[in-house]
């Protein structure tokens, strides 16, 4: 129901004029039958902005600002700010997402720490409803990618220390340093994600690939540069369907694979275009509305898939 709602709110908000950009196409892959259109970017009030997540009721889209140490709120249409929050807190947060229990989770990478958050929107007078939980630093190492299932367990990239780690409340309860059918070491792994299935899906960037373990982090597929050509992978994002969508800094574009891990289309535009993206490291979607981080232009950018 409350994501019904969000549909319905942000087709209301988008029907009206949003701006000088305007409705463009952009290229792509059509293996999977749908063209995204570009329906709004924010301004340009971030720097170098990351990681990337709405908010459990679709209300709030919260952005990691590293640039500017804080966490941007912005609103999921428009993508005005609304505000904003960590100032003289965080260091260089590259990663935001909300676990399964509805906890904000931020990955406060200059810090090595996790920060846990409660999150409860935005008041009226444009203050953050926010109160601090707990945090989680034993053994972090510039960790830039953070998620967490409903258990409470949290998933960290910990990107300093070459490694994926599993946590709770007590530390570190499972860590993996190397994986893939040769066992490769992990290079500089930047993101992970929970999908639909309950996978757990990790980017490891300096290796150009994507690894897929289950929840116990069980080593389960490689997605490597040969199979969907790579380079340079971040965030990594899904939908209730299975579509995965991939953030390739290397070729300024959205990787898209089907619920098999077979590739299935991407966007891409080149990063000249005025609307085109140019080292993006975030993404995140709902139903057919897909939003990205397009890092090396300071913005979000929200295209609708059709």
């Amino acid at each position: 129901m409350i994501r019904t709602l969000f549909y319905m709110a942000l087709a209301l908000l988008l029907s009206s004029p949003i701006g000088a950009i305007g409705a463009s196409s952009t290229p792509f892959d059509v293996k999977i039958g749908i063209n995204p259109v570009q329906l709004n970017q924010s301004d340009k009030i971030l720097s170098s902005p990351s990681g990337i997540s709405t908010s459990p009721d679709g209300a709030y889209l919260l952005i990691a600002d590293p640039g500017n140490n804080e966490i941007k709120i912005l609103n999921t249409g428009k993508l005005t700010q609304l505000s904003q929050f960590g100032k003289g807190e965080l260091s260089g947060p590259e990663d935001i997402s909300f676990d399964g229990k509805g906890r904000l989770l931020v990955a406060d990478t200059n810090n090595n720490r996790i920060m846990i958050y409660k999150f409860d929107g935005v008041y009226r007078d444009g203050s953050p409803n926010i109160e601090y939980i707990s945090s989680l630093s034993g053994g972090l190492s510039t960790p830039k990618g953070v998620a967490g299932d409903r258990h409470g367990q949290v998933y960290v990239a910990n990107t300093g220390g070459n490694s994926l780690l599993l946590m709770n409340d007590s530390g570190i309860v499972k860590q993996v340093t190397s994986a893939g059918p040769a066992d490769t070491p992990l290079s500089a792994p930047h993101d992970v994600h929970i999908d639909s299935q309950g996978n757990v899906l990790v980017s490891d960037t300096g290796n150009h690939r994507v690894l897929v373990f289950d929840a116990e982090l069980i080593f389960l597929q490689e997605l490597s540069t040969e199979t969907h050509g790579f380079k340079r992978p971040r965030r990594i994002a899904s939908d209730d369907s299975g579509l995965i969508l991939i953030a390739d800094e290397g070729h300024d574009l959205i990787g898209i694979t089907g619920p098999d891990f077979k590739p299935r289309g991407r966007i891409t535009t080149s990063s000249t275009s005025p609307s085109g993206l140019n080292g993006p490291q975030g993404v995140e979607t709902i139903g057919r509305y897909i939003w990205v981080t397009d890092t090396g232009n300071n913005r979000v950018i929200l295209y609708k898939r059709e």
